[in-house]
């Protein structure tokens, strides 16, 4: 009997014909999708955590930290590119190196303002929008993927602006450092000596320090936004070399998002890199502007720490699309680095901050619900 002699109302009969052979392919699907989901988890705990072994030490103006942190990631790099026997590299994910680094960069402002949770999630927010932007529009040459639910969409963007405002009003406390820099702590004996010889003195210079605080806060979270535009646009060139593969990658030959790590790491290596050359030109080799110098060796350990995760999210998009993926990653590393804030370093205390973290997330996951529905 041939299927394809049948008419159109006899469907169902095809439907219990085929059945039995679908039901295996199921089964796959399911294992597939659950694989996805758990490398979407241990990319999350990467990325929620990569900045620990940094923040132990101080960082200086983070110059010295960036430049360790791009030597892990291209060591990881090329363990990569040996393990799978891909040593294919173009220039277009390493132009997403550089911005990478660019935000990473900014990062380190970001995390003296808000602390790691909350700015880990200050930028999640700008990284989620501008995943939205490059998908609805169809964006720097990747392909439009235009929700089918249009009011759904826009309600849970909206939803996620207003866990970023919500984010920025939570307050920081100063941290307790986990590192004993002496200049650092000469420098604040210095000042305490300082403001206690004079209350008067005191009240004004803490005056002028609030509203200094206010300005700082805001350019934090405008800073915060840009960075959260970069690491959006970190694989957006991966995708379009995939999305693309007659324009730009050498014919007759097949290649996945991991086929372009290394290409990646080099791009961050020479950026940090120049980064950290531009420093010591314009400051020398200060410990108080590099940091402390043991960082070096945390730093190749985040590196290394984030190349993992990097490479655990590109297979996870891989098998369960963007779709899935990106709104995990856009909401739970922030939640393991709030984690980190409270317990580890106590950047976060009070219930009123405890309150205002709940209901900001619970607002942030509403949104992103929305997001993941409204293109089902």
């Amino acid at each position: 009997m041939k299927l394809k002699s049948f008419d159109e109302d006899t469907s169902l009969m095809i439907q219990n014909i085929i059945l039995p052979n679908v039901a295996p392919n199921i089964v796959n699907n399911n294992n597939n999708f659950n694989l996805g989901v758990f490398y979407c988890i241990i990319a999350a705990i990467g990325f929620g955590s990569m900045y620990i072994p940094i923040l132990r030490y101080n960082k200086g103006n983070g110059a010295l930290a960036q430049f360790g942190t791009g030597v892990g990631i291209l060591i990881g790099s090329f363990i990569h590119a040996l393990y799978n026997r891909e040593f294919y590299i173009n220039i277009y994910p390493m132009f997403g190196g550089v911005l990478w680094s660019i935000a990473n960069f900014g990062s380190f402002f970001v995390i003296d303002i808000f602390g790691i949770g909350i700015g880990m999630l200050l930028w999640n927010v700008g990284n989620c929008i501008t995943g939205w932007i490059t998908g609805y529009y169809g964006l720097f040459g990747i392909k439009s993927r235009k929700p089918k639910h249009f009011f759904t969409n826009i309600i849970g963007v909206f939803l996620i602006l207003i866990s970023g405002i919500i984010f920025s009003f939570i307050k920081k406390n100063v941290r307790q450092h986990k590192y004993t820099d002496i200049i650092s702590l000469q420098m604040y004996n210095r000042g305490t000596i300082f403001f206690n010889d004079n209350y008067e003195n005191s009240t004004n210079v803490n005056n002028i320090f609030n509203k200094n605080e206010k300005y700082r806060k805001v350019l934090g979270m405008i800073v915060a936004l840009i960075c959260g535009f970069f690491y959006a646009s970190t694989t957006t060139p991966i995708y379009y070399l995939l999305n693309n593969p007659n324009e730009l990658v050498v014919e007759k030959e097949k290649f996945t998002s991991s086929s372009y790590i290394l290409s990646l790491g080099l791009g961050i290596f020479i950026t940090t890199s120049l980064l950290f050359f531009i420093s010591v030109r314009l400051y020398g080799l200060k410990s108080d502007i590099l940091g402390n110098k043991d960082i070096m060796l945390s730093s190749i350990i985040s590196g290394l720490i984030w190349l993992n995760s990097m490479c655990f999210m590109l297979k996870a998009i891989d098998i369960v699309s963007q779709i899935i993926t990106y709104p995990i990653m856009s909401i739970c590393p922030g939640l393991i680095g709030i984690l980190w804030s409270i317990f580890y370093f106590k950047e976060i205390c009070g219930i009123k901050n405890y309150l205002a973290i709940s209901i900001a997330i619970l607002i942030a996951v509403c949104g992103i619900f929305l997001l993941v529905i409204s293109k089902i």
